[in-house]
């Protein structure tokens, strides 16, 4: 189970959970085509440069030559028609750049989840989501005590966690603002 606290740069923090990995790529990209409804920005894609030259209406390898898909012409050369091609804007910095080396899709979907946020804290574990509740180091943000409160809240929502931490670690984490 992923446990997600999203930290804009304004507002409170949003608390979410995800089965697994590949349920919080699909909820991010379920999110994405609802807010986002038009954009050149990729958050993954895996094409290959057969696919990838289809698009660019295909012409034969060789026209690439001197023109900005020369690169594409090096990859026919080098791997052939079916190499793999990975673009994650968000993730490469480079928006609209295709590479040869593999993109993991989660590491991907989660730079482009961070982009535009203050802070982002996953927890790949009920342990270790657990944990964090108990360590302020991981609070101390404007809108800290939602965020910890947020994920005290998912917990105890959470049938497999068996454990009512909100109050506690509410109160913990008042006495340590007190104390400052």
């Amino acid at each position: 189970m992923l446990y997600v606290v999203e930290v804009p740069k304004k507002g409170l923090p949003k608390c979410w959970s995800a089965p697994d990995m590949e349920s919080f790529v699909a909820q991010v990209q379920l999110e994405r085509k609802t807010i986002c409804h038009v954009t050149d920005r990729v958050m993954f894609e895996r094409i290959t440069a057969k696919e990838l030259l289809g698009r660019l209406g295909n012409p034969a390898p060789s026209e690439l030559i001197g023109t900005e898909q020369e690169w594409l012409y090096d990859v026919l050369m080098d791997q052939g028609m079916h190499a793999k091609l990975y673009r994650a804007d968000a993730y490469t910095k480079d928006d609209g750049t295709y590479s040869i080396e593999p993109i993991n899709e989660y590491e991907a979907t989660l730079s482009w989840l961070s982009e535009g946020l203050d802070t982002i804290l996953v927890f790949e574990s009920i342990e270790e989501a657990r944990a964090a509740l108990y360590d302020m180091r991981n609070w101390l943000f404007s809108g800290g005590m939602e965020g910890l409160t947020g994920l005290a809240d998912l917990l105890e929502a959470t049938p497999s966690s068996g454990t009512a931490l909100g109050k506690a670690v509410l109160q913990q984490f008042q006495l340590c603002a007190a104390r400052t």
